[in-house]
This record gives C-alpha cells, structure tokens and sequence, in this order.
C-alpha cells in the first residue's frame, strides 16, 4: 500500500460516517413520518365512523317524519296508530287549524241585509252599519279590523243578518265581546248580538246538552232531577235537582258558562235561575242553591 492510499483512509472512514449520520437521520425521519401518516389515517377512520353514525340518525329521522303520526298513547305502548285513530287525529288536527283561522273572527248577528238597491248600495249600508256597531265596541274600523264578509243564509228564502269580521288580534276579540252589552243601549243595535266565530266543532259542543256539570248527592239524601228549570235550552250546560230535607225542599242548580259564551246562553241562564227564584218567591221552598262558574270578569 502506498503513502497515498494509507492517507486517504482516515478521509474515507469520515465519508463513511458521515454517510451513516444522514441514513439515520434519513430513517429517524422516516418513521417520524410514518406515525404521523398512521395517526392522520386513524384520525380520519374516527371521522368517517362519526360521519356514518351522523348519516344513520339522519335516515332514521327522515324514516320516521315519513311514516303515519302516532298518538302519545300509541308512542308508550310502542305500536303504530289503528285506523280508527288516525281519522281520529286527522279529526283533531282538522279541528284545530280551523279554529286557529277563526279565532280572532267575531259574528254579527241581528244586522240585517238591505231590503233594496245593487251590490254596492247594499256594501256601503254593511259598510256604514258595521263601522257604527264597532265604533260601540270601541274598536277602530281603520287599523283593528282587516275585513267583514256577510255570511249567505242557509235558507235561499230568507235575507242573511249575519256578518263575520276579521280582526287581527284575539284581545280585540276580547275587547268586542266585552263591550257588546253597549249593544243594548242604542236603539239602533238593541237587536244585534256579538259572538265568536265558531268551528263546527264548537258549534255542536253548544248544541249538545250536559258536557261538564254535575251534582253529587248522598245516598241517604232524597233527590230527583228537574228539568223544566233548563228551558230545555241546549246553549247553556246546567243541572238541576230538588233535595228533600225534612219538609222542605231545596232546588239546586249546578251552571258553566263558558268564558266567551253567547247573549243567547246568557239570556238561557237568566230564565233558568228567574224560575228557580220563583219558587222560593210563590213559597214553594224556602231555600235556593246555585253554584258554578260563570265566567263574569267584571262581577265584583
């Protein structure tokens, strides 16, 4: 070996090492990228299960917006709707956007259609008349009401005296029914009655006698149900009954008047409990017994 050769070693061995330092520094590198590359793959495998987990609760969710309505009983028991129940429920829901239409609606009824004259004679009369009974219920007929309809009679042969009025708040609803006993004290509208507008619903839930009134009375008590005291009037919801006491004999009167009930259902309550005073008045008993609720906010 010559001189040249012996000298070049040690140049060489630090090549070698050199080399070396950067393969491992090549390999540190490489793994340090290689475990970062399995934790960006495990990150992204949570991810997608998320995204899959997220997917099937929004098809779950979609599945059941799709499928009949159930009731909250039919929910309990976990079973879908009978036929039966969903006519029921489509009933109900038919019920309550019908009345949410006509709840800030108020009917006149008593007012009726000019006798003589064209259309428009006839709307400027319902137009005058109408402003004049809401100026009486102290309701402004520029910005309270949205629009009036005279209602057509069920009878071709006879002229309608209904007009239905859309209010735009059910406090002016209120408001109206509160103040339509002014109605009586002008000649002119002594005749005509506010009500509300009622759905089919509610109209034969007034038609109907005895839905929420009722007398206990003790076994050892004599008792018997009296009629004629109701006037045989389905507009207002009362019981009444003779109680024997020793030699006297008590009538008792159990009434309900709804919160918004009709001049109608008033007048029925009034003729129901004149006859039930006449019979203390004529000495027939001695005592009187009426309870209920009768809804009169302004009754002190």
């Amino acid at each position: 070996m010559s001189t040249t050769e012996l000298n070049d070693i040690p140049s060489a061995k630090a090549t070698v090492a050199l080399l070396d330092s950067w393969v491992i520094k090549l390999f540190n590198r490489v793994v340090d990228l290689e475990n970062m590359v399995n934790d960006m793959k495990a990150e992204v495998d949570e991810l997608k299960k998320t995204v899959a987990d997220k997917d099937e609760e929004i098809k779950k969710i979609k599945e059941s917006s799709t499928t009949n309505t159930c009731s909250y009983a039919a929910m309990l028991k976990g079973t879908k709707n009978t036929e039966a129940e969903n006519v029921l429920l489509a009933k109900i829901s038919k019920e309550n956007k019908e009345k949410r239409r006509k709840e800030n609606n108020i009917i006149i009824s008593g007012l009726p259609e000019k006798n003589d004259g064209n259309v428009e004679e006839k709307k400027e009369y319902d137009n005058e008349k109408v402003n004049k009974i809401l100026n009486i219920l102290e309701l402004d007929s520029e910005h309270e009401i949205k629009k009036y309809t005279r209602l057509k009679p069920s009878n071709p042969n006879k002229k309608s005296d209904m007009i239905v009025v859309e209010l735009n708040s059910k406090k002016k609803v209120t408001t109206a029914l509160k103040n339509s006993k002014e109605l009586k004290n002008n000649e002119e509208f002594k005749n005509v009655y506010i009500n509300r507008d009622l759905s089919l619903a509610e109209r034969n839930r007034e038609e109907v006698r005895g839905g929420g009134v009722v007398i206990f009375i003790r076994n050892d008590l004599v008792a018997h149900e009296v009629t004629s005291l109701i006037n045989n009037d389905p507009r207002s919801e009362q019981v009444w009954c003779m109680i024997n006491i020793d030699s006297d004999s008590i009538p008792i009167g159990c009434i309900y008047r709804p919160p918004f009930g009709s001049r109608e259902s008033n007048l029925a309550i009034n003729k129901s409990t004149t006859k039930a005073k006449s019979l203390v008045e004529n000495k027939f008993c001695k005592s009187l017994l009426i309870a209920g609720d009768f809804n009169y906010s302004d009754i002190i």
